[in-house]
């Protein structure tokens, strides 16, 4: 039975791996990597004493973690690219959350091995067509997008946390409280979102589990959990505590997205729901209910409060909803006979395969699609040196950083410490639609090296762009991508602005 159901962990992950894998070799990256990516950049050249790696300010900034400095370390070491660098950990990540994934249920619960393969299925597959696209949530649609950000290191931390306490409540072994702090301070340094998933999650465990020495442990708990928070505030990269208490204000407004369209992208997992109810029969304080009822309440805090971040908890409620049906169906497994036992699998292998279909469009996409563009917007920055300022559109501004080491002057995405990045965004999308006096304004605000026009993110008639290569000279041409040199006027202006 053991081996049976090693054997169907390992071809499930495996099939995940080549599927990332491929994915990687391809080079199909989007957004939030590319602000990763730039960031192992800038540790791997200044490990100890970073600048912002992403706009000319000082400022710092707060995916200078524990996980990218490692992640940075070895590019130094080994002379990989951050591209690469990512994508190898982001290999590494899935093994890491497949094992602590299997470790958590095998504790959790006495079907936990057999039920592992159906969990990863499940949380893979058991998703609605065109669900949120952001870092924590593990379905098929965003996963091999998603593995080489730090969301997935710590999905793998949280499931080991809730396993050590496990160990800590079931067997006495108080050293795990110590695993337990370490993991804590991990996970609020370097995915806050996650670490509000292990706090719910410990607390809903230690309701479930904790039948003996419950002040003790209760005591050595709380004990971990305030130990881990304070360590994270020796960190020295930046403020780890305003990551959970002082969010950017666009941080909520941008999570709004979690109370829209909810149905329409978990309908799967909501099909599931009376599988809790089955599982309350045996025992009122089941502990997957638990976990579904804890993160359920910090959503609906969200929803009342209008801290709309804390509705990224949904990604779990899903997972752990599934969670309880992949054990219902390894305990309806177990129990059949023998001779009709395989009904199981063959029928969860049906379901898995109908859901593949149904996201058909993503995992075809992968093996389909065009070469992607980045390779060609690295060649022709080849001139731009590290700290340089490139002005360019708001998408193409995505890869300026991790490709050069220059600098942009606005970002899509909220930035910590930034007190004009609202200012800096507006600037940016105004600038290939500005006057010339506008533009020249700006680009002397912000110190402008370079512009790069892509053809096609920026629409401009031949006039308007006449106008706007008339701001400098052109360096290079490749395909729809045109970089300028910035006109020495903008020396000039910056140094009147000076005086």
């Amino acid at each position: 039975m053991a081996a049976r159901d090693r054997v169907r962990l390992f071809a499930v992950a495996l099939a995940v791996l080549v599927f990332c894998a491929l994915h990687a070799w391809r080079g199909f990256w989007v957004s939030d990597f590319w602000e990763h990516a730039a960031v192992v950049r800038e540790l791997a050249v200044r490990p100890f004493s970073p600048r912002h790696p992403i706009l000319a300010v000082d400022a710092t900034h707060a995916f200078f973690s524990p996980y990218h400095l490692a992640i940075a370390l070895a590019a130094r070491a080994t002379g990989a690219s951050p591209i690469s660098a990512l994508a190898i950990a982001g290999l590494v990540n899935i093994v890491l959350l497949v094992l602590a994934l299997r470790r958590f249920l095998v504790r959790l619960l006495p079907e936990g091995a057999a039920a592992t393969p159906y969990a990863l299925v499940f949380i893979l597959l058991l998703w609605g067509r065109d669900a949120w696209w952001w870092s924590g949530f593990l379905h098929i649609d965003f996963l091999p997008f998603v593995v080489p950000y730090p969301s997935t290191f710590a999905a793998a931390g949280m499931f080991l946390g809730l396993s050590l306490l496990l160990d800590a409540l079931d067997h006495g072994r108080v050293r795990a409280f110590g695993g337990i702090a370490i993991l804590v301070a991990v996970c609020v340094i370097i995915h806050p979102p996650t670490a509000v998933v292990l706090f719910a999650g410990l607390a809903a465990l230690f309701v479930a589990r904790a039948h003996t020495r419950w002040l003790i442990n209760g005591a050595l708990l709380l004990g971990a959990v305030v130990a881990g928070v304070a360590a994270t505030m020796a960190w020295p990269y930046f403020p780890v505590l305003s990551l959970l208490v002082a969010p950017p204000r666009e941080f909520h407004r941008y999570g709004a997205v979690f109370y829209q369209r909810v149905p329409a992208q978990i309908w799967p997992a909501l099909l599931a729901l009376p599988v809790l109810a089955w599982r309350l029969r045996r025992t009122r304080r089941d502990p997957l209910v638990l976990f579904v009822a804890f993160l359920g309440a910090i959503y609906a805090l969200g929803a009342i409060t209008g801290a709309y971040g804390l509705g990224r908890v949904i990604a779990y409620i899903v997972v752990f909803i599934l969670i309880a049906l992949a054990c219902a169906v390894a305990t309806w497994e177990c129990r059949l006979p023998a001779r009709r036992a395989w009904l199981v699998p063959a029928y969860a292998l049906l379901v898995a395969g109908v859901f593949a279909a149904y996201h058909r469009g993503r995992l075809v996409g992968i093996v389909r699609a065009e070469a992607p563009t980045w390779p060609a917007i690295e060649k022709i920055l080849a001139p731009v040196a590290p700290a340089d300022v490139v002005l360019t559109d708001s998408r193409t501004s995505y890869v300026v950083p991790a490709l050069t080491g220059g600098h942009v002057i606005g970002w899509r995405h909220p930035i910590y410490w930034v007190p004009d990045q609202t200012e800096r965004r507006q600037a940016l999308e105004r600038f290939f639609a500005a006057a010339e006096d506008e533009r020249r304004a700006l680009i002397a605000r912000y110190h402008v090296k370079w512009i790069l026009l892509d053809r096609r993110q920026v629409a401009l008639t031949p006039m308007e762009e006449q106008r706007l290569l008339a701001l400098g000279s052109v360096v290079a041409q490749r395909e729809s991508l045109v970089l300028l040199a910035v006109a020495p006027f903008n020396a000039l202006s910056r140094e009147g602005d000076g005086k």
